[in-house]
């Protein structure tokens, strides 16, 4: 029984640690990564700077980096979770796919890529009177 290994979930291999025959193994060591059967979930580390901008709900698309967004297209994505504490200065959040969005790419365990976010829409002009407000201010005597 000290011998054998178990995964606590069923899937399929992931990840598995470079051990060599004899090697000692502490109870509680990493030596394998499985990865569950199901969807795939999208897991993004935004900076914690958007914390209270980002909530459940809200949409937005997953560029991969294996393939040019330009030519293959994005994935649409929606928030599911938001985590509420900071880790090492970034926010987990969890997104979910949207179906149907990716029938040009091949989704799979492991890719990389860039998860964009839409957290408002504004028109043109209230950009440039946001910007033109900036302006005004950094212009004040007094002000930083």
């Amino acid at each position: 029984a000290r011998r054998r290994v178990l995964a606590p979930i069923a899937g399929t291999v992931g990840e598995v640690a470079a051990l060599r025959a004899g090697a000692f193994v502490h109870p509680g060591d990493l030596i394998a990564s499985i990865v569950p059967h199901g969807e795939l979930k999208v897991i993004a580390a935004f900076p914690s700077a958007v914390a209270g901008r980002l909530r459940a709900g809200q949409r937005g698309r997953l560029r991969l980096d294996a393939f040019p967004w330009i030519e293959r297209g994005t994935v649409g994505v929606v928030v599911e979770s938001v985590a509420t504490e900071a880790r090492g200065g970034l926010l987990r959040v969890e997104l979910a796919l949207q179906p149907g969005s990716s029938a040009a790419l091949p989704l799979q365990h492991g890719l990389v890529g860039t998860a964009v976010v839409d957290v408002e829409r504004v028109s043109p002009a209230t950009l440039v009177l946001r910007a033109a407000g900036q302006l005004g201010r950094a212009e004040r005597p007094g002000d930083p």
